[in-house]
C-alpha cells in the first residue's frame, strides 16, 4: 500500500505477530482483532487512528465468512474495498515482470524491508515442499535458492 502512495494505512489483524510486520511494512496504527472488542469497537478505534473518519480504501487480504461486508464496515460513504483474497492465475507477461520490477524499486527507495515477508526458504530441490507451503496458506512467501 505504501509503494501504491497510500500514506496513512492501518492494518487490522488478530495476530500481534502480524501486526508488527504490517508496522515494519509501512502502517502508522494497527488494530488488534479480538472478539470482546466486538465489530462496533473496531470500526470506533479505526476511526479515532483517521480522525473521526474511516477509510478510502479497505483491501481485504485475508478470506473470512462475511469478509466483504466486514471490510465494507471500515470505508467511509463513497469508499472502496477491494478483495485481494482471490488466487487468479497469470502468466508472467512482460508488463507484469515491468509492474512488478517498479514496485521493487520504490519498495527500496521508500526503506521497506521486503525480506522479512519470505516465511521461509526452501533448496530447490525442496520446491514440491515450497509450493505445498504456499497453497497450504501456511508461508507467506517461500524463497526457492538455487545453491
Amino acid at each position: 500500500m505504501k509503494c501504491a502512495g497510500f500514506s496513512d494505512i492501518i492494518a487490522i489483524d488478530e495476530d500481534e505477530s502480524r501486526l508488527a510486520l504490517a508496522e515494519v511494512m509501512g502502517a502508522r496504527h494497527k488494530v488488534l482483532f479480538t472478539c470482546k472488542n466486538g465489530m462496533q469497537g473496531m470500526v470506533e478505534k479505526a476511526r479515532t487512528c483517521f480522525g473521526g473518519e474511516l477509510a478510502d480504501l479497505v483491501p481485504q487480504c485475508v478470506e473470512l465468512p462475511g469478509g466483504n461486508s466486514i471490510a465494507r464496515r471500515f470505508a467511509r460513504n463513497g469508499g472502496n474495498t477491494a478483495d485481494l483474497t482471490k488466487r487468479v492465475r497469470t502468466q508472467l507477461t512482460r508488463e507484469a515482470y515491468s509492474q512488478g520490477e517498479k514496485v521493487l524499486r520504490l519498495a527500496q527507495t521508500a526503506e521497506i524491508p521486503l525480506y522479512r515477508l519470505i516465511t521461509h526458504r526452501f533448496h530447490l530441490d525442496e520446491i514440491n515442499q515450497a509450493n505445498w507451503t504456499v497453497l497450504s496458506g501456511t508461508g507467506h512467501v517461500c524463497a526457492v535458492l538455487n545453491r
